[in-house]
């Protein structure tokens, strides 16, 4: 809840501001707030506000090759407004999450 008034105070004072300065309120803008509310409504109601994460393992057979090749995985994942995070020492621990779906609370 505490997360959801955070986001709901920036909204309200971002469609301020864009008023203040004459700008329109864009549709996504309106959307994001509408989705906020919804969250909120579903805690209100009971329900379990989630976060998702996928896991994508990227291999190559040089340094160089996987440098290149996670350069491309990260712009991709950029281009979907996804987040990334590199597990640097915990590649066996990644493989089992994304391996294995039932060995989910490993990390």
């Amino acid at each position: 809840m505490k997360q959801i008034r955070k986001e709901k105070t920036e909204a309200i004072t971002d469609s301020a501001q864009k008023a203040k300065v004459g700008q329109l309120e864009d549709l996504s803008d309106r959307q994001e707030y509408d989705d906020i509310l919804a969250r909120e409504q579903a805690l209100i109601a009971g329900h379990v506000d989630m976060e998702f994460s996928g896991f994508v393992t990227v291999t190559a057979p040089s340094r160089d090759a996987l440098a290149a090749a996670v350069s491309q995985v990260e712009q991709a994942v950029g281009q979907s407004t996804c987040e990334t995070r590199i597990l640097y020492g915990r590649q066996s621990q990644g493989f089992v999450v994304s391996a294995l779906p039932f060995a989910r609370s490993v990390l």
